[in-house]
């Protein structure tokens, strides 16, 4: 078993550089903190790291190389306060072809909404998550924390939204798309309508803007919820959820 205790080792230093999207875009590597997310992420490690000598045996099952380290080298790849004594290497995910009920994300900054929305489909069957290029990135430390451990269990792509859309509409489906101007109330969608239920895209947008000009007016019909006139919008997670369950009965 090999045995890294400077936090000077070029291996680690390699792996200190997967903090940054280039550099886990480049190796097609992020890291992972804790048990409870390797064993969700388990066919996707590659490497585990270690600093307490007793706790290997407990990693033996994962089919991935484990590597002996000091407390120094887990605080410096780590990103939460009090680290767990674990680090994961894991491997990228392959997108797989899309099937059944999809959410689109258009923009969709901040890593607690990206969780809840991810946690929020596979809770209610949608099979693909796409996100916009400008969404944030899907292995940010922050985004894989707040998922959970479901950004393993679902299909995640991230392309352009207009391509994505025209493909999905000439394989049959309706793209419902949401906003607050020039649409429709969420409770006037007749989801019995050209097989919604079963075969459809949910469009949401991001925090502050919404969704773009360019996606919405290729949608086929754009939705809103109705709210009390003393707040001006829901949150985005919260919404989602709002729709998919409207969208799924």
């Amino acid at each position: 078993m090999k045995i890294i205790t400077s936090a000077n080792n070029s291996y680690i230093k390699d792996l200190i550089k997967l903090k940054q999207k280039k550099y886990r875009d480049i190796n097609k590597l992020y890291l992972v903190e804790g048990y409870n997310i390797l064993e969700e992420a388990k066919e996707y490690v590659k490497t585990i790291l270690v600093s307490d000598k007793e706790d290997i045996e407990k990693y033996k099952k994962f089919n991935a190389e484990i590597i002996l380290v000091s407390e120094e080298i887990i605080k410096k790849l780590a990103n939460t306060q009090t680290p767990q004594g674990v680090i994961g290497v894991c491997k990228y995910k392959d997108p797989k072809e899309v099937n059944g009920k999809v959410v689109m994300l258009d923009g969709v900054q901040d890593p607690g909404n990206i969780g809840t929305i991810i946690r929020t489909s596979i809770a209610f069957g949608y099979d693909t998550v796409i996100m916009s290029e400008d969404c944030v990135d899907i292995y940010n430390d922050k985004v894989i924390r707040a998922t959970q451990g479901a950004i393993f269990k679902t299909n995640v792509l991230r392309c352009d939204l207009k391509d994505a859309i025209r493909k999905l509409k000439d394989d049959g489906y309706y793209v419902v798309g949401t906003s607050l101007r020039n649409a429709i109330l969420l409770n006037d969608l007749d989801i019995r309508v050209n097989n919604i239920k079963d075969k459809h895209v949910l469009v949401l947008g991001s925090e502050g803007q919404g969704m773009s000009e360019d996606i919405l007016g290729i949608t086929d019909v754009n939705v809103f919820i109705p709210i009390s006139k003393e707040m001006e919008s829901l949150n985005v997670g919260v919404a989602s959820g709002i729709m998919m369950y409207y969208l799924n009965n």
